[in-house]
C-alpha cells in the first residue's frame, strides 16, 4: 500500500485479513493492526525508499495499490506525489516483478461540464491542475511499468463522520450559488472496497469510475440534509458560473461484480447526520 490515509488504511486492513502479506508505506508510521507492517518513507526520496523496500521486502512485491495523496492542495505538492513519487516507487528493485498496479485517480480528469453522463470513454481535458496532474499520473504509470495497470477514477470521498461539508450544511454556513451543478461522490468504505475488488479481479479493464449510483447537486444534498435535521433550506447566494458539472457512470464497475454498501448520499450520510443530530442535542442547554 503506497499511502495509508482514510482509504489506503482500509484497503491494507482488508487485504491483510484476507491472508496477504501487506506493507503500508506512508510518510509517517501508520497505526496498523499486527498483520500489516508499516513502513515510514518519503516517496520522493529515491535512495532511502529503495533501501527501505529492499531491506523490508527482499523478494519484492507483486501488487501495489497507490493511494498516496499530497499534504497540500497546490500543484507542486500534487506533482511531488502523483508524478515524482509514483515514478520513484516504480523504479525501485522491489517493483521489478510487479504484477499489477491499482492507481487511485480522480473523476477530475474529465472535461465535461454540461450535466451529461460520463463513462470511462469520456473526454479527458481536465479543467483544473489537479485533474491534469492525475491524468499525467495515469499515463506515467502505464509508461513506467510492465505490470498490469488498473486505474480507479474516484469521485469525491466522504465519511465515515460528518466532515466539513455536512457540518457547514448543519451550521447554515454553506454558500450555494443560484446555478446548481452535478457532483459525484463515493463513501470511504465503498472506495476502499472497490480498490480491493480491482486488485483481486481476475481480468480487470484498464479503467473504472469509482462513484456511487446517485450523482447529485450540492443543492440537492444540502436540502435533503437540512430537511433531515429539521432545519429550513439554505438561502442561495447569487450567480456562481455556468458549469452544470457531470454525472459519472459506475456501470462498468457494477458490471464487474462490485456491489455498493452505500449506493447514494442518503444511505452514506445517514450515520453522519445521526452523529450531528446527537451532538446538536447534547449541546442544547
Amino acid at each position: 500500500m503506497a499511502g495509508c490515509g482514510r482509504v489506503g488504511s482500509r484497503v491494507a486492513r482488508m487485504m491483510a485479513d484476507g491472508g496477504r502479506d501487506v506493507y503500508a508505506l506512508s510518510r509517517k508510521p501508520a497505526v496498523m493492526p499486527d498483520n500489516v507492517r508499516p513502513l515510514a518513507a518519503d516517496l520522493s526520496d529515491a535512495a532511502s525508499l529503495s533501501g527501505l523496500l529492499e531491506s523490508a521486502i527482499p523478494g519484492g512485491v507483486d501488487l501495489v495499490v497507490f493511494t498516496a495523496s499530497p499534504d497540500r492542495g497546490d500543484e507542486q505538492a500534487y506533482r511531488a506525489v502523483y508524478l515524482d513519487g509514483l515514478a520513484t516507487l516504480l523504479a525501485t528493485p522491489a517493483c521489478a516483478d510487479l504484477r499489477r498496479l491499482v492507481l487511485a485517480s480522480s473523476t477530475a480528469v474529465y472535461a465535461q461540464d454540461d450535466g451529461g453522463w460520463v463513462d470511462e470513454h469520456g473526454d479527458t481535458r481536465p479543467l483544473r491542475f489537479n485533474g491534469a496532474v492525475m491524468l499525467e499520473a495515469e499515463q506515467l504509470a502505464r509508461a513506467r511499468t510492465r505490470a498490469e495497470v488498473v486505474v480507479a477514477r474516484l469521485g469525491g470521498i466522504y465519511g465515515p463522520g460528518p466532515g466539513a461539508f455536512l457540518r457547514s450544511v448543519a451550521a447554515g454556513e454553506l454558500r450555494l450559488p443560484d446555478h446548481p451543478a452535478w457532483t459525484n461522490r463515493v463513501q470511504v468504505d465503498d472506495a476502499a472496497r472497490a480498490l480491493l475488488h480491482l486488485a483481486e479481479l481476475p481480468q480487470p479493464a484498464a479503467l473504472y469510475n469509482v462513484v456511487d449510483d446517485t450523482p447529485a447537486t450540492r443543492h440537492e444534498v444540502a436540502a435533503w440534509a437540512r430537511g433531515e435535521l429539521g432545519l429550513p433550506a439554505l438561502r442561495l447566494e447569487g450567480p456562481g458560473g455556468n458549469s452544470a458539472g457531470k454525472r459519472c457512470s459506475n456501470a462498468l464497475l457494477r458490471d464487474s461484480g462490485f456491489d455498493l454498501l452505500f449506493p447514494g448520499y442518503r444511505q452514506g450520510y445517514r450515520g453522519p447526520l445521526d452523529e450531528l443530530a446527537v451532538a446538536t442535542n447534547s449541546a442544547d442547554p
